[in-house]
């Protein structure tokens, strides 16, 4: 749960259990109508499990959300609920991607679901995240470099490469 002014970056937050007669808002990711500052990048927040009608990954009240997977673990009610802030150049079941903000609503594509989040190489999230708030020296969850291609990557991990065969000759 973000309360109030924070900033979040490359964070995996996966598998969790909201339990029964908890008052949280969702089992992941919580942006509070007190977190109007507050701005999460590069997060991957993922089969997060609530009970009930609960939303499953992310609820937001305000704040920005930039570049964040957030995918599966609604049973009942939304991945995704936004009543306020700003959720931009993310990957979400509920995004319009018809809207200005380069939201994606396909699946993510990750390497094994509910165990490896990284993203396989025709994901959709590849270098389709804003690169805006990264610089060179920035790293991803693993400590490799935040932008290996032409932009950065949705979520906490940045795509391995490169691609192809390597041959070498002797």
């Amino acid at each position: 749960i973000v309360h109030g002014a924070a900033t979040v970056r490359n964070v995996l937050v996966a598998d969790n259990v909201l339990m029964a007669d908890n008052n949280a808002s969702a089992a992941g990711l919580a942006l509070t109508v007190d977190a109007g500052s507050a701005s999460v990048a590069n997060a991957t927040v993922a089969d997060n499990t609530p009970t009930g009608a609960s939303v499953g990954a992310a609820y937001v009240a305000a704040g920005n959300v930039v570049n964040a997977i957030l995918w599966g673990g609604a049973t009942e009610g939304a991945v995704v609920l936004q009543t306020g802030g700003t959720i931009s150049h993310s990957c979400y079941p509920e995004a319009d991607e018809s809207a200005a903000g380069g939201n994606i609503a396909r699946a993510p594509r990750f390497r094994r679901e509910g165990s490896d989040y990284r993203l396989k190489a025709k994901s959709p999230c590849r270098d389709a995240g804003d690169p805006a708030d990264w610089g060179a020296a920035d790293v991803d969850l693993d400590g490799r470099p935040r932008i290996l291609g032409g932009a950065v990557d949705i979520g906490c991990y940045e795509l391995d490469r490169p691609f192809g065969l390597l041959f070498e000759a002797r």
